[in-house]
């Protein structure tokens, strides 16, 4: 599909929504939302929500705001249209501003909060989970969490896994991190639907596309045209954090420990690039080690085969993969997943009808944002992520 030519006009950007907001029952105007911004990213684990409200203390000061109140919200692109959320969230944090310094009676109140969940942040437990890999323990911690789980992958990870005072959160995280899987990355996230994704690098990589991606102004603003298969986008950012990551672990990472004789050691210094040609890598450091993991403490039976393995592979993978980041500015009706393989069309800046091929092609999706506000915008972003990049027509392939 061709690229439309159409003016370059603020207005492509911009489209009403329906929104409702409740708390404690009491529902809130679309003009009393400031600000909404809700996140669903695989680095964060649960869909978190920013919501930024206006009130004149008939709310606040009738309803004091408690730890894990609900938040409720529905949004939609028009009073018509079926809603893109429909979401319950717990409050975490707020904070209450004075909006005008000789007006007491309005302020603005800031707010935080959590995907609807159980047992996630409390009780602090100390428990085991005795003969199990790390998607058994996933299996169970998302059952109490109150998460539907998908899991597509199996791990190479027996062992008794101890949950020694902390919460099924910090669990998660520290399972994660020593959750093995032969020359691979075990990843994991929660969605807007409260599934709990548990996948891999190699997994995602070697799925089938499920969505394409293609330049289309008038397209991400309508709600009359589906497209079926393919995400229609009007703007774009590129950030890449290949400095940073390839320096605190993406070139090359040693691990090991010590038994009671020497150290056993190990390097990881290949790269889980199969979805771009090229690397963003400098060719002559790929060798040099960035990250190291060799504790001063002694190797006990407790651990898996592959435990100190596993927690420099996963850093070193991920590390190396997500660091080129596409962010397309989509049309919020589309129905797209974190974790969702999906190929993309980007129109070259030379010449309309041109492709840039050095962007365009497979992405793996890490993240969706949706973000509405007082102007009458109502947007989503969907964070795509690959390790490299593919020729240009005038480079050597």
């Amino acid at each position: 599909m061709s690229p439309k030519k159409i003016p370059a006009d603020l207005s492509f950007t911009r489209t009403e929504y329906s929104c409702v907001v409740s708390i404690k029952g009491v529902e809130f105007l679309n003009q009393n939302i400031l600000d909404c911004v809700i996140r669903e990213n695989i680095f964060d684990i649960i869909p978190t929500i920013y919501l930024t409200i206006q009130d004149n203390g008939l709310f606040l000061e009738n309803y004091p705001l408690e730890d894990n109140d609900v938040i409720k919200i529905s949004v939609s692109r028009s009073s018509v249209t079926a809603p893109v959320l429909n979401m319950e969230f717990l409050l975490n944090d707020y904070e209450v501003i004075n909006k005008d310094g000789d007006k007491i009676n309005s302020c603005i109140i800031k707010m935080t909060g959590y995907l609807k969940n159980n047992k996630t942040f409390e009780p602090i437990q100390t428990r085991s989970f005795s003969n199990q890999t790390s998607v058994d323990v996933f299996a169970s911690l998302a059952s109490e969490m109150g998460f539907a789980l998908d899991s597509r992958v199996k791990t190479s990870d027996n062992m008794n896994w101890i949950q020694a005072s902390q919460n099924n959160y910090s669990f998660l995280h520290d399972v994660l991190k020593r959750s093995f899987k032969p020359d691979d990355a075990i990843s994991l996230g929660v969605t807007r639907n409260s599934k709990m994704i548990i996948t891999s690098l190699d997994t995602v990589q070697n799925s089938k596309i499920t969505k394409n991606a293609v330049f289309d102004q008038e397209a991400t603003i309508s709600n009359a045209i589906d497209g079926g298969d393919t995400i229609f986008y009007n703007s774009y950012n590129i950030m890449n954090a290949m400095g940073s990551n390839n320096k605190k672990g993406a070139y090359s990472a040693q691990f090991g420990h010590y038994d009671l004789e020497k150290i056993v050691a190990g390097v990881i210094d290949f790269t889980k690039n199969k979805m771009s040609k090229y690397s963003y890598k400098d060719k002559t450091k790929t060798k040099d080690i960035t990250f190291n993991l060799i504790p001063a403490v002694l190797n006990n039976k407790n651990m898996h085969a592959n435990y100190y393995k596993a927690m420099a592979t996963n850093v070193h993978y991920n590390m190396d993969f997500f660091k080129n980041l596409l962010l397309l500015h989509i049309n919020p009706n589309k129905d797209v997943n974190i974790f969702d393989k999906v190929n993309i069309n980007m129109p070259s800046m030379i010449g309309v009808e041109k492709t840039n091929t050095t962007v365009s092609g497979e992405y793996i999706v890490g993240g969706i944002v949706y973000q509405l506000n007082l102007d009458g915008l109502f947007r989503s972003s969907l964070l795509c992520f690959r390790s490299g990049y593919n020729p240009s027509s005038v480079m050597k392939s």
